[in-house]
């Protein structure tokens, strides 16, 4: 083989195999980008264990749930809000409280009907029923019920919304 074939070789080759080292890297890479991830892929160590924060008593005379601090973070949602004549998105992360340690495991095992259970109950709300705190109370509670109806080690005992935002 001369020189011009090995060249042309080597370049055929760099040719065939740089799209591919391009779309595995961009895959893993490019939806980082976008501030509307469509599921965030879990590591092993993130699948092992819950987010965890320090108890705190409770204290008031109101009857609450004692806080767990054993937290797990499902994601960021985006749906149309229904029956709007008008093209209107609701965008919310959601993180859930759970009882125990051991419910982040079957949570896990579980994240494609607990989505689909969050994204049919977001996506059936009108905006009058997302619009004020009653109304994201209701949607809390809503939510929970749903997901509890699913789960058999544990329950989620609080559900919080770090961003909630309706257009």
């Amino acid at each position: 083989m001369n020189r011009k074939e090995l060249l042309a070789l080597l370049l055929g080759i760099l040719i065939l195999v740089a799209p591919l080292y391009t779309q595995v890297y961009m895959r893993k890479n490019l939806f980082s980008l976008f501030s509307f991830p469509a599921h965030s892929e879990k590591t092993g160590a993130e699948e092992e264990e819950a987010y965890e924060m320090p108890v705190e008593e409770e204290t008031g005379s109101e009857t609450e749930v004692k806080s767990t601090g054993i937290y797990h973070k499902i994601g960021t949602f985006v749906v149309n809000i229904a029956h709007t004549e008008a093209q209107r998105f609701l965008k919310t992360t959601i993180t859930l409280e759970l009882s125990e340690k051991g419910v982040y495991k079957e949570i896990n095992k579980k994240d494609t009907v607990i989505r689909d259970i969050i994204i049919g109950i977001l996506s059936s709300k009108d905006f009058p029923e997302i619009e004020d705190i009653k109304a994201k109370d209701n949607l809390r509670r809503e939510l929970m019920d749903a997901i509890n109806s699913k789960l058999e080690t544990g329950k989620v005992i609080n559900i919080y919304f770090e961003e909630f935002v309706a257009q």
